[in-house]
């Protein structure tokens, strides 16, 4: 047999296999997150985000060079497949090396037999097969991103330091002649692969340690501690070196010798990285010829291994020569080695702490507690002087500056020489000017308080910090003796009361203590964040719902056996239809975590060196990464495809594991079995402590550890055993293959489903989608990754939608991307900001962030006379008839004020008189300078009293101090042109914190948006017919203290714009321009402007009977316009993140439906009600009322055509109801809200079609009674693990189920005699009556087992509450929804059992809605 062919061979096969899944599964288009971004980056060559994919965007460039447009993603796509399919080919030959190795090494000839060909083969063959269909690798298999050619670069790179260390071994002995033939060439080789893994991700370099340690094994025979910790300790340097010193620092030195050349030596451009870069090639010359010289190897090897990796570093010489193009993606900008470092080191993205650091609430240095009158504690800052500078920000611009003093820097040269012209003496220079030199010095935060080793440090996101505390079993209440740290969100305040000392909004609350930090790290960053991703690859997983609280009902592992399984998650045979029906509910049954098992232990008993660079490879890639991202809760996605690196070499344990039992049939012993059961014993005692610590109750660890022992040690023993059968040991090579076949089976037929893209167009029927909804020449603001890039890609690649400007706000933030905004892209014209490029300038222009402030503070910071007279001047223009009003009572109430007031200085007594005199004048005929003068002496005479210039009767100083603070309320509105005018001018800068700051303010909170009809109607927003629905203007303030960059730009856009082009928000509530227009003057949303058309929100001077749809645009956007793909096709995956959309979806066809239905059924009321047949004006006809029905009917109906309820999803992920809180008693109740489809049949009841809402309502009765189901079979344990997450499903099953109960059983609308009437009640006394008694009395029991106390306010008593938290709930659901009536008193201190609550057979007649 030959085995270098038939390793060849069967390598190519398993790549044709993989090439063969990869292509069948692959998205035929663009997907969602960052693919979009990536292909439209690699087929126009564009500058992506940081730090940049370059070889992968050259790559993808050259894979659809030939392709149509429309075709680009899917052979991008392809590429990814591609490179998945030849890791794979790489992985088997990894394998079949390790493999021989080990039995090369058991061999007295070194020479294999069949039977050893046999099993190596067979092992690489299961091994990579099983990688081919592991969850994680497979997702991005089949998707344009770049972490399947990433882990491509990682397989190639450890194949080759194999293939390295067999020839050094054959060298070694005798069977390979050195002579002219080096093995150094494959490090060489694996340092170039290394630069080339740079351009398109880090990932790759993270195998350095491995490969320092297979060249330290290869020349030491012997090993020892000492040599362990001295090449681990070097092969970190040399990763540290790699990812620190070649990557940013390279560009570092560069982008200094740069700056110091320009700036300090006046030197052209680029001479400075011309001098350094000839610099390291002399340097790199001359080590080569000593080396050469002295003919030392292992520098020559060094250096020329240096020099390939910076050829192969160098693909990212693409980034800054096409940011140089101007594409319409240029991310950051980085078109000279200056900006390009900072792009590297991706400054945008900031950085989290690893050895020392900060807890979310220690105090910074230079602080201070305040206690406020209302007993608040709040923190201030009193003395930066000990925070750090940030790094200097350096830009090539042309600078204007006057006496060696830089004044205004520009990017365009003929905007600093006509700024120039404006001012006297000063002169135009390009250099490099450092943006942020006025504001960069002491102002990044220092901490007083810090720890070692930090994992909640996050400090800007309530959300976060309160799942900091529920990872981390954090409790202000317990060490008191702890540190106090900054002040914070008081958890236990009483919003009914007034904050008092006793009661206050901030408190400050304990440091969280070393063991809280540990066990977050180990609880989330460990176990939820890595080891739920490792167990979902090699174990189960239980559904594609992204878990983010560690509760029992989303994204965890499942092992398919139910004693593991339920004790730990709850009844999984009898789980939620959205777990059961879930095509990412996989049972591996823990069979390739088992043969895994088997491999490590076997490799680590025969080749422990080769097991030990394995293992490395697997810690590197995985934990470690853990440790380096030190990462937030609730991130926004799954993060498993960043540890795909560490999946991938475990999985060579399962190839390694059919050699194992091929071995075990071979020559397994009594010794060997007693080592097996040695291994299993402390295994055991291993799991079993780590369950008694996190989850004593269902002991999964040490369950699934049994199981582990009882397969694998079956597996091994029936091997064994087979020798008395089968005598051969090709018979017994082939046994071991045909047993760990079954692996890559199960793996491949439990997967196909939930990986299987093809057909799927989510993402690109969504960019459609959302840029169908703009007219042309539109402006839509995004905010997030899902409603950009796929647009991006939509516009870029297959070249639709071209005049729509996608503008997306987090991007919005920094000065590059707004410069960008400025510039024409394809049909887009500019946005139209008039802001300055010096002006958008971040850290110098004075955009960062814009104030809302009142006249009465511009003047207590002593702002020019000038600015606060225009600020009054312009809310006088605009609101006459209120500022009349305002001044005229300063005018006749102040001078009654201050009758009695006097100054002890005889000279300010006659200046005091001026000034009552000057506020008593008529206001005349400017009212604007009437307003300014009286309001300037009113402060005037405010500082004096509080002074103590001025004294006077105290009710008096009161109301006059009352009537002054009020002077501006109601008339705080201006022209908002004229208020971005004011804003854009420099002169009206105003310095804050006693000059530390010079910012830009908004001269009122409220705007005023004059309608151009002509405009508008030109726009195509709206048609001849509605001009006359058109309002004069629009008005809308804010509530925040300032807005930031972008919502400044998108003001500024909204006043030059004059109505031009259309105005759209993918999401009103993204942005606070878009939520005050959404919201209106009134923040109530009755008068706002901005309507929904379907996906996107459009800015609308319509005032419509719906006042925040378009109904007829959305209904044909809805019903006509939009594509859905094949989402009605059950062989069509339809994910976790499509159905995110598919909810939305979803709920538009819902709100436009119940609009709908909800206006025809009170005009048919009203016509009911008058008993005439008149029709009278504004009110809907007969006609209309049916035709509005009908038009519910169809949107619910094609909502279920292209969103089948059998097929997509519908529930899974409860979330409070902000719109609604049950109220019991003098207790108020979450209420939780979740899915959708329930609506629908309320809806359709609305409508009329009783017949759609029955059938419909018994598919949801289905669906909802699972939950149900679930609950009843579910041992009560698993709901006090975590008693919110763990029974949220049960209370929004309950809710959604209630809904139905009330629409089915109104006696009208509704059908009380009907099939899903009579279920819904049976199934509601079931609940009531038997499931929720049997959850409480078990709960009740299982408290007293654990010897808790049985009181509603018991301390320490989780299952006692969780019981009162169900019973409670459920009363408090039943009775709002009429199903059980309300009690005298609510038992909130007793908890009388819910069976002994009144249930009606059904609701008397009119009371059913």
């Amino acid at each position: 047999m030959d085995y270098r062919k038939y390793n060849n061979y069967l390598g190519w096969l398993v790549f044709i296999i993989a090439t063969t899944v990869y292509f069948m599964t692959l998205e035929d288009t663009v997907s969602l997150w960052d693919c979009g971004e990536y292909i439209t980056a690699a087929y126009k060559l564009e500058v992506g985000h940081p730090p940049g994919a370059p070889l992968f965007m050259v790559l993808g460039r050259l894979s659809s060079f030939f392709a149509a447009p429309e075709d680009v993603a899917v052979w991008i796509n392809r590429l990814s497949a591609l490179s998945s399919s030849a890791t794979i080919l790489f992985m088997f030959w990894s394998i079949t090396l390790l493999v021989k190795k080990i039995s090369l090494n058991k061999s007295e000839n070194r020479s294999l037999s069949t039977g050893d060909k046999v099993a190596i083969l067979g092992s690489g063959l299961i091994g990579s097969l099983a990688y081919t269909f592991s969850d994680s690798f497979w997702f991005s298999a089949v998707e344009g991103e770049v972490y399947a050619m990433s882990s491509l670069f990682t397989a190639i790179i450890f194949w080759a330091i194999l293939k390295w260390d067999e020839e050094m071994m054959e060298i070694r002995y005798g069977q390979l002649n050195p002579t002219g033939y080096s093995p150094d060439r494959w490090l060489l080789f694996i340092l170039f692969m290394l630069g080339l893994a740079i351009g398109v991700h880090l990932l790759g370099i993270l195998v350095v340690p491995a490969i320092a340690f297979v060249i330290y094994f290869r020349f030491r025979d012997t090993v020892n501690f000492k040599g362990i910790f001295l090449v681990g300790l070097l092969s970190l340097i040399v990763l540290v070196f790699i990812q620190e010193g070649v990557i940013p620092g390279s560009i570092a030195l560069a982008s200094a010798f740069e700056i110091g050349f320009v700036t300090d030596l006046g030197l052209p451009f680029y001479s400075g990285a011309i001098f350094f870069f000839a610099l390291l090639i002399i340097g790199f010359l001359v080590l080569l010829r000593y080396s050469k010289r002295k003919k030392n190897r292992t520098l020559y090897t060094a250096v020329m291994g240096l020099i390939l990796l910076m050829i192969g570093y160098g693909s990212f010489a693409v980034i800054v020569i096409r940011s140089n193009a101007n594409t319409p993606l240029d991310e950051n900008d980085p078109e000279n080695l200056v900006t390009f470092h900072s792009y590297l080191k991706r400054d945008q993205y900031g950085s989290a702490p690893l050895l020392t650091g900060h807890f979310w609430n220690s105090m910074e240095n230079g602080g201070r507690v305040e206690v406020t009158q209302e007993g608040d504690k709040r923190w201030s800052y009193v003395d930066k002087s000990e925070w750090d500078d940030q790094s200097p920000i350096h830009l090539r611009r042309f600078v204007v500056s006057k006496n060696g003093t830089v004044i205004k820097a520009f990017k365009d040269e003929q905007n600093a020489i006509d700024f120039s012209a404006t001012l006297s003496g000063s002169e135009v220079e390009e250099t490099y000017f450092e943006s942020n030199k006025n504001n960069r010095m002491n102002s990044v935060p220092t901490y007083a308080q810090t720890t070692f080793f930090p994992r909640m440090y996050w400090t800007q996101d309530q959300s976060r910090i309160d799942s900091y505390k529920e990872w981390s079993g954090y409790d202000p209440r317990d060490d008191a003796g702890t540190e106090l740290g900054k002040p914070e969100k008081n958890p236990y305040y009483n919003s009914s009361q007034a904050p008092s000392a006793s009661n206050p909004r901030n408190v400050q609350q304990r440091l969280p203590t070393a063991s809280e930090n540990y066990r977050f790290f180990f609880r989330y960053q460990i176990n939820w964040m890595y080891f739920r991703y490792f167990f979902w690859n090699f174990s189960g997983r239980q559904n594609d719902i992204q878990g983010s609280r560690g509760a029992a009902m989303r994204g965890n592992w499942i092992t398919g056996y139910s004693f593991i399984d339920n004790a730990r998650l709850g009844d999984q045979d009898n789980a939620p239809y959205y777990t059961s029906e879930n095509p990412a509910n996989n049972k591996f049954f823990l069979l390739p975590l088992i043969l895994g098992l088997i491999g490590l232990f076997f490799h680590a008993y025969r080749n422990p060196k080769d097991a030990f660079v394995v293992f490395l490879a697997f810690l590197f890639t995985g934990i470690a990464i853990v440790v380096y991202l030190n990462q937030k809760p609730l991130e926004p996605r799954e993060r498993d495809y960043a540890y795909a690196g560490s999946f991938y070499f475990f999985t060579m344990w399962i190839g390694i594991g059919v050699y194992a039992l091929y071995d075990a049939f071979k020559s397994f012993g009594k010794k060997e079995f007693i080592k097996m059961g040695i291994i299993g014993i402390i295994g055991l005692m291993f799991f079993a402590a780590m369950d008694s610590a996190s989850s004593p109750t269902s002991m999964p660890l040490a369950l699934s550890w049994i199981m582990v022992l009882l397969i694998g040690g079956a597996a091994i023993a029936g091997m064994v055993g087979l020798r008395k059968v089968v005598k051969g040991e090709v018979q017994g090579a082939s046994l071991a293959v045909l047993l760990g076949l079954f692996v890559p089976i199960i793996m491949g037929m439990q997967g196909w489903d939930d990986h299987d893209r093809s057909l799927k167009t989510s993402a690109h029927d969504l960019a459609y989608n959302y840029l169908t909804s703009c007219e042309d020449n539109g402006i839509i603001f995004t905010n997030g990754d899902n409603d950009t890039f796929p647009l991006w890609y939509m516009q870029e690649v297959e070249g639709k939608f071209t005049s729509v400007r996608v503008c997306n706000l987090s991007l919005m933030q920094t000065d590059w991307y707004t410069d960008q905004m400025k510039m024409k892209a394809y049909d887009s014209e500019a946005l139209p900001i008039k802001f300055r490029e010096d002006q958008i300038l971040m850290n110098s222009g004075g955009t960062d962030q814009v104030l809302f402030t009142d006249a009465f503070n511009l003047m207590y910071n002593n702002a020019a006379s000038a600015v606060v007279e225009k600020v009054i001047r312009m809310r006088a223009k605009q609101n006459p008839s209120i500022a009349q009003a305002a001044v005229g009572k300063l005018a006749s109430n102040v001078p009654i004020y201050l009758q009695g007031a006097t100054s002890s200085d005889a000279k300010y007594n006659k200046r005091l008189s001026q000034l009552i005199q000057l506020i008593g004048r008529p206001i005349g005929e400017d009212l604007g300078k009437a307003a300014y003068e009286k309001f300037k002496a009113c402060y005037e005479i405010f500082q004096a009293l509080r002074s103590g210039t001025v004294n006077m009767d105290q009710s008096n100083a009161q109301a006059f101090q009352t009537l002054l603070f009020d002077y501006e309320k109601g008339w705080d509105v201006t022209n908002l042109t004229e208020a971005m005018a004011f804003v854009r001018d420099d002169a009206n800068m105003v310095a804050f914190n006693n000059g530390q700051q010079t910012l830009r303010v908004f001269p009122s909170s409220g705007f005023v948006l004059p309608v151009n009809k002509e405009n508008v109607l030109a726009s195509k927003l709206i048609s001849k017919e509605q001009v006359s629905d058109c309002v004069d203007e629009i008005k809308f303030r804010f509530t925040e203290g300032g807005l930031t960059r972008e919502q400044v730009m998108i003001l500024d856009v909204l006043a030059n714009n004059d109505w031009k082009r259309p105005i759209y928000f993918s999401s009103p509530m993204g942005s606070k321009v878009g939520k005050s227009l959404y919201l209106g003057y009134g923040r109530q949303g009755r008068d706002g402007y901005v309507k929904q058309n379907g996906l996107a929100f459009e800015l609308t001077p319509l005032k419509t009977k719906s006042t925040m749809l378009n109904r007829d645009k959305m209904y044909a956007n809805l019903m006509e316009n939009y594509e859905f793909g094949q989402m009605n096709n059950p062989d069509v995956l339809t994910d976790y993140y499509t159905r995110r959309h598919t909810v939305q979806y979803r709920s538009h066809f819902l709100r436009l439906a119940k609009d709908y239905a909800a206006s025809a059924m009170q005009a048919q009321m009203m016509a009911d009600m008058r008993n005439d047949t008149i029709v009278r004006p504004g009110e809907l006809s007969q006609k209309e009322i049916d035709q509005y029905n009908e038009r519910a009917i169809k949107l619910v109906k094609k909502s279920l055509e292209v969103m089948p309820a059998e097929i997509i999803i519908d529930l899974g992920e409860p979330n409070p109801n902000g719109n609604l809180d049950y109220t019991s008693g003098n207790k108020k109740y979450q209420s939780w809200i979740d899915g959708i489809l329930h609506e629908y049949v309320d809806v359709l009841l609305l409508a009329g079609d009783k017949k759609a809402a029955n059938e419909l309502g018994m598919i949801v009765c289905d669906q909802l009674e699972s939950v149900f189901n679930y609950y009843d079979n579910t041992d009560v344990a698993v709901l006090v693990q975590d008693r919110v997450h763990n029974t949220k499903d049960f209370y929004a099953a309950l809710e959604a189920y209630m809904m139905l109960y009330q629409s089915s059983m109104d006696a009208k609308l509704g059908d009380p005699n009907g099939k899903m009437s009579k279920r819904i009640v049976k199934k509601l006394n079931e609940v009531y009556q038997v499931i929720i008694p049997k959850m409480v009395n078990e709960l009740k029991q299982l408290a007293s087992d654990r010897g808790e106390g049985a009181g509603r306010n018991s301390p320490d008593s989780p299952t006692t509450q969780t019981r009162f938290a169900i019973e409670e709930q459920a009363m408090a659901i039943g009775i709002s929804y009429q199903y059980i009536e309300a009690p005298q008193t609510l038992p909130a201190t007793q908890g009388g059992a819910p069976s002994e609550m009144t249930i009606p057979g059904n609701l008397p007649v009119g009371q059913g809605r």
